[in-house]
């Protein structure tokens, strides 16, 4: 279970700490995996590095069109994970929306790149994404202690 301070939808504070911990982990251990820790100069989106392409999410509107999303550094690789057509691209929008940072994706989808995820382009790993869409499992060699946002979509 990925924990975000929830900060980061209130008052446009940057979470400081995300918290990974499984439900099979024993909570008074701690590991490296335990607390995801951003820097601590970074206390506000506005604070995060900014390099590269960005764009408008809201263009067309006089009191939004400031707020942009570009790509970011330094960030640690978090999975966004999910069965296909559970919601994903909305949730990265919404991630996008929120931190003013791209999500990128395992797929590198022209489509979505053509429907402004800039970062859908972006190798994963790099640091410069929020996020990255995944609908795989684990691979063999891959470390299994990554932080990872679990969406589930209930159809009813």
């Amino acid at each position: 279970v990925l924990k975000m301070d929830e900060s980061i939808f209130h008052n446009k504070y940057m979470f400081k700490d995300c918290s990974c911990l499984s439900s099979h982990q024993d909570k008074s251990k701690s590991n490296s995996h335990d607390r995801l820790k951003l820097p601590s100069n970074l206390t506000k989106i506005q604070d995060l590095p900014s390099t590269g392409k960005t764009r408008s999410l809201w263009p067309d509107d006089p009191d939004c069109k400031r707020f942009t999303v570009g790509f970011s550094s330094g960030l640690p690789l978090v999975w966004l994970a999910s069965s296909p057509r559970s919601g994903n691209s909305w949730t990265r929008y919404l991630i996008e929306a929120a931190t003013g940072v791209y999500t990128n994706s395992r797929y590198h989808d022209r489509i979505m790149i053509n429907l402004g995820y800039y970062g859908e382009s972006e190798k994963v790993g790099t640091g410069r994404c929020m996020a990255t869409k995944t609908h795989l499992r684990w691979a063999p060699g891959e470390d299994h202690h990554v932080p990872t946002i679990l969406l589930i979509r209930n159809p009813a």
